[in-house]
C-alpha cells in the first residue's frame, strides 16, 4: 500500500512539473497498477504515455523518462524498504538473492529470488536459530498470527 501511494505521488507530481494533462488522474492510476505483479510496470505505463502522446513527440519522451525513472526508484529504492520492512528482511539481502537468482536460474529466477530469500531466512531463523541453537528470535508473521488467536 505504501509503495502504490509513493508510486502514485511520484507519477502525479512529476506530470504536473513536465506539463502532462490530467496529472492527479494519471498518479492514482499508475499507484493502483502497482498492485499487478508481473504485468503492472507495463499496463501502468501505458495511459501516461498515450496522454502524453496527445501533447506532441517531445512530451511523450518526457513522459517515458519519468516512467523509466518512477520504475527504477519503485524496483530498486521504495520496494525493498518497504518489504524488507513487513518480513524483517534487509534489503540488500533480498537484492542479492534477485540478482544471484537471476544469474543462476534467468527469468524465473528474477521472479523467485525474492521470495525464496524470504523462505530461506524464516526456515533458518526458525529451525536453525530458535529450535537447534534455543535462541530467542522474532520472525515475520508471528505476531500478527498470535494476535488473531488471542482477541
Amino acid at each position: 500500500m505504501i509503495a502504490m501511494l509513493m508510486v502514485g505521488v511520484l507519477i502525479g507530481g512529476g506530470a504536473l512539473l513536465i506539463g502532462i494533462p490530467s496529472p492527479f488522474a494519471l498518479g492514482p492510476i499508475f499507484g493502483l497498477a502497482e498492485f499487478v505483479p508481473v504485468v503492472g510496470p507495463v499496463a501502468r505505463a501505458v495511459p501516461v504515455l498515450l496522454v502524453a502522446v496527445g501533447q506532441g513527440w517531445e512530451m511523450t519522451f518526457w513522459a517515458l523518462g519519468l516512467v523509466v525513472i518512477v520504475q527504477q526508484v519503485e524496483s530498486n529504492l521504495i520496494m525493498p524498504l518497504a518489504s524488507g520492512h513487513a518480513v524483517q528482511l534487509p534489503p540488500a539481502v533480498g537484492l542479492f538473492a534477485v540478482v544471484a537468482m537471476g544469474v543462476l536460474f534467468g527469468p524465473l529466477g528474477l521472479v523467485l529470488g525474492y521470495p525464496l530469500a524470504v523462505v530461506v531466512d524464516v526456515a533458518v531463523r526458525r529451525l536453525y536459530v530458535r529450535e537447534t541453537l534455543g535462541e530467542s528470535v522474532e520472525i515475520a508473521g508471528e505476531k500478527s498470527r498470535k494476535r488473531r488467536h488471542i482477541g
